[in-house]
């Protein structure tokens, strides 16, 4: 995509401010930054920095990929409905989590709150913090988590063995 105005960060980022009306002193205080950089950032004679570019998309809540003006706005646009709509489904399943976890044991309870957590923590940690193109798709990693319940004891334990050997070998590892 060649760089227009309207799609690089300088252009992006008045964009967006305008669109909430906000002056660049506001946008500055608001983000913890000097005006004096917002100034720069928008006539793009400066780059933030991460903390500051995480605070923009934060304060935003856009990616910074589409701040930097690597995403069609019109197609950034269009998907934002289709992405909330999984996020609420997200939250119901949460609810359902909560109603289940609820009325189970507290073995169970210990169980299922650790492994939401570390699912949670890898999810954050290997897709949504990367700043890179994602190139797997959900199945990847829904089909080996379900098939962990579908096997006894012992075939847990060979699965794990083999997950170890696999990461084990440089021709698998990114």
């Amino acid at each position: 995509m060649k760089k227009t105005p309207e799609n690089t960060l300088a252009g992006r980022l008045k964009e967006l401010r305008l669109e909430k009306g906000i002056t660049q002193r506001q946008l500055a205080a608001e983000i913890g930054v000097s005006y004096g950089a917002i100034v720069g950032y928008e006539n793009g004679r400066r780059e933030p920095n991460s903390k500051a570019m995480a605070a923009l998309e934060q304060y935003f809540g856009v990616s910074g990929e589409f701040l930097r003006g690597g995403v069609d706005r019109d197609a950034f646009m269009e998907n934002i409905p289709v992405i909330h709509a999984e996020l609420d489904r997200v939250i119901a399943r949460m609810g359902q989590f909560k109603d289940a976890y609820t009325v189970s044991n507290q073995d169970e309870q210990a169980l299922a709150a650790n492994v939401l957590s570390q699912a949670l923590e890898l999810i954050t940690k290997n897709l949504l913090q990367q700043n890179k193109p994602v190139n797997m798709v959900y199945q990847e990693i829904t089909g080996p988590f379900a098939a962990v319940f579908q096997l006894n004891a012992a075939g847990r334990a060979e699965l794990n063995k083999r997950a170890e050997e696999l990461q084990q070998l440089a021709q698998y590892k990114k």
